[in-house]
């Protein structure tokens, strides 16, 4: 066992087609580690993290990232960024207010959850790979994450 030392606040973590671990930190940083050599391979800084609701996904091939940027009383922004980019996206893919769930179906369709300010019912937007609405649909209250089979 080893320890990496991360920023400050890592919250989410995901392992793409390489092996390699993706951590989101609540700090503002996204590290990629390599778990061959327990290093961390590069660091992105100044990533748009709310510091609460932090959701980081991958598609089904495990070549891109996806996370949420949540913000009290903002509306949330997703993100996508490629394994192999070198610079942090700073333009969100898809924003939405109320945003409390996130999830890649395996065709590329993403899947983000409104939770409704937890006043009531959810709902389901359902977006294509370059985040153009496809459809919705009505969930139970606080909607979260999304398993696909």
């Amino acid at each position: 066992m080893a320890e990496i030392t991360t920023p400050a606040g890592a919250d989410k973590m995901v392992v793409d087609k390489n092996n390699k671990i993706w951590v989101l930190c609540t700090s503002g940083n996204l590290i990629r580690i390599n778990p061959v050599n327990n290093t961390v391979e590069t660091t992105f800084n100044n990533v748009l993290v709310s510091g609460y609701n932090e959701k980081m996904v991958l598609n089904a091939t495990k070549d891109r990232l996806y996370w949420l940027n949540a913000s009290f009383g903002q509306p949330t922004k997703v993100f996508a960024m490629d394994i192999t980019a070198t610079t942090i996206p700073t333009t969100p893919l898809i924003t939405r207010a109320n945003v409390y769930g996130l999830g890649v179906h395996p065709n590329g369709d993403i899947y983000v959850a409104d939770a409704a300010n937890f006043q009531g019912n959810g709902r389901v937007y359902v977006y294509n790979n370059a985040g153009t609405e496809k459809s919705n649909f009505g969930t139970g209250r606080g909607p979260n994450g999304f398993i696909f089979r």
